[in-house]
């Protein structure tokens, strides 16, 4: 029983930690993406100015 609940636990903290690393890359790419869109815009305003 000891080896079971060992087990289980183990199991546990597992899916954990894969939730844990899924959430985080998700964190990431939504990071990455709003990193890029402001980069853009802002080259966008850059390129406008030097234009003007």
């Amino acid at each position: 029983a000891k080896c079971y609940a060992a087990a289980t636990n183990a199991s546990s903290i597992r899916t954990a930690a894969t939730a844990a690393a899924s959430s985080t890359s998700t964190a990431v790419a939504t990071a990455t993406s709003a990193n890029t869109t402001s980069g853009t815009a802002a080259a966008a305003a850059a390129a406008n100015y030097i234009r003007t």
